[in-house]
């Protein structure tokens, strides 16, 4: 392993989401001579492939590319179905982050889609990419030396570091034999990475899965049917830093492009694909700032501001089967005598805490292609679809220190959905693979500024003795800044336990003691 690769884990971080951009992903689009002209739309689908991403000027900036799929009925009434690739940008501004040093996460999937029939053979597609960025920039801890006058009080956090990666492009192949009457077209291929587990092996991580891709055929009767396949994958992951790290982990299909082939009078489907793991590295460190200074022989002003720290609290994963009916109501779907294919999906999800669990929560859009029985004295079955929405949910053994106020971050996959419909309901089924990443917001207050007033001594009289009434919530740190006395003076003159300030960040909460005696 190149050890100059290995990610470094000093320091402390500062971490920041921009929150939720969104931007419209739209055109029109006109068919080609080659295809049918369009009756009516029976689906549409998106995906989406990742370009890359650029961070300059204050900002970052992420391209890729949409593309649309709509399915539709001709004239006719068989099925057919038109890509139409949209590119997209969408950026964020980083702010006052050093871009030098910054480091950046983004994830992005398209909301909303539409599709409008403009004319026989004229479209527009429409969607809405919703983009997430999360950034990572170094924390310059406060500027303090201990100095034999100064006193000065520390917090001791644990603090998220994170170090996002790209795993290598992996080039994928799979050959599916076509069962089918005559010459074939393909009209549509998605497909879905599922990852199972990350595994460490040696010191290197390993994500372990298996990709589901599927075709949509059409025969020569104008029926169409799906052809189903699976590639199991074993990716190695980027080095990874030194420590208890965990890996938030998910894997992305760049391109995939399925082709009819021939091969000994046979016909087959050839799916080509080019896939990567992406994803980050979190880890916890210890960040001590200075959140508060004084001097006990001359006024100290200190200047502080609040600043968020994350601790990462762990990674929770797994994959989870999805399945569910509903009933065959209304003349179209009575009329059904086949499910060509399904389609699915999701928002979202929620999560919450149940019974010592995380559960996420959240709405598959489930569409079905149907065939139908033949009308109007047609020999060949016509083609209609049907959508509806069905609750699916997921959950993890609760990791410890999650609570109501956790942030979640979270990524879902979906394998391609499978349907069938017997005498009174519609079945499908699927699997989606699911990420959480668990993380608590602390705010502190850091010491960013310090003055002496170094001409300006606090007057005292030698051998004086205060005495000074507590009251509830009184620390030893708030006793000694007001009556401008060191610390360890008071410890001393009041006999408290050596340990009372064992820890530099401790402020020894003064219960059970009704007043201090204070020497000068």
């Amino acid at each position: 392993m190149d050890q100059s690769n290995k990610p470094t884990t000093t320091g402390a971080e500062q971490e920041f989401s921009p929150g939720v951009v969104y931007v419209d992903c739209a055109t029109e689009y006109t068919l080609p001579d080659y295809l049918s002209e369009i009756r009516r739309v029976l689906t549409l689908r998106c995906s989406i492939f990742p370009a890359g991403q650029f961070l300059g000027n204050g900002r970052a900036e992420f391209a890729g590319s949409c593309v649309f799929t709509v399915v539709y009925c001709d004239q006719e009434g068989k099925a057919n179905a038109v890509n139409v690739p949209v590119d997209y940008e969408w950026a964020v501004n980083v702010g006052q982050a050093d871009l030098r040093e910054t480091k950046l996460y983004g994830d992005c999937k398209v909301e909303n889609v539409s599709c409008r029939i403009l004319g026989p053979r004229r479209v527009q597609v429409k969607g809405t990419i919703a983009g997430k960025a999360r950034g990572w920039s170094p924390t310059h801890t406060s500027p303090f030396s201990a100095e034999e006058d100064l006193e000065m009080l520390q917090s001791t956090l644990p603090s998220r570091m994170a170090f996002p990666f790209e795993g290598d492009r992996e080039k994928k192949t799979l050959s599916l034999k076509a069962e089918g009457a005559g010459p074939l077209r393909l009209l549509f291929y998605e497909g879905g990475m599922l990852i199972g587990g990350i595994e460490k092996q040696g010191d290197r991580f390993v994500a372990k899965g298996e990709i589901k891709v599927k075709g949509l055929c059409v025969g020569e009767d104008g029926t169409p049917f799906a052809i189903w396949g699976k590639i199991p994958f074993e990716d190695q992951l980027p080095p990874c830093p030194d420590g208890d790290v965990d890996v938030y982990c998910q894997g992305e299909i760049l391109s995939l492009e399925g082709n009819i082939t021939e091969s000994g009078g046979e016909q087959n489907v050839l799916f080509e694909l080019s896939t990567c793991q992406k994803g980050c590295y979190f880890l916890n460190q210890l960040y001590q700032p200075v959140t508060d200074a004084f001097s006990p022989f001359y006024p100290c002003h200190v200047k502080q501001e609040e600043q968020t720290v994350w601790e990462h609290l762990g990674v929770a994963r797994g994959i989870f089967p999805c399945e569910g009916e509903v009933e065959r109501k209304g003349e179209e779907l009575e009329d059904a005598i086949s499910v060509a294919d399904t389609f699915v999906t999701a928002e979202s999800p929620t999560l919450s805490m149940s019974d010592g669990k995380i559960e996420a929560n959240t709405t598959a859009h489930v569409t079905m292609l149907l065939s139908t029985t033949p009308r109007d004295g047609a020999s060949e079955p016509s083609m209609t679809s049907y959508s509806f929405d069905a609750p699916i949910s997921a959950t993890f053994p609760l990791i410890e220190g999650v609570t109501d106020d956790t942030d979640f971050e979270t990524h879902m996959t979906f394998s391609p959905a499978e349907g069938r419909l017997d005498s009174g309901k519609l079945f499908y089924e699927f699997q989606m693979s699911m990420c959480v990443a668990c993380a608590k917001k602390r705010t502190v207050r850091i010491a960013t500024e310090m003055t002496l007033e170094e001409d300006q001594p606090f007057p005292s009289s030698e051998g004086e003795i205060i005495a000074a009434y507590l009251k509830d919530g009184d620390t030893l740190w708030g006793i000694a800044k007001r009556y401008h006395t060191p610390l360890d003076r008071i410890i001393d003159a009041n006999d408290l336990p050596e340990d009372a300030l064992d820890e530099p960040d401790q402020t020894y909460t003064l219960d059970g003691y009704s007043r201090l005696l204070i020497t000068s």
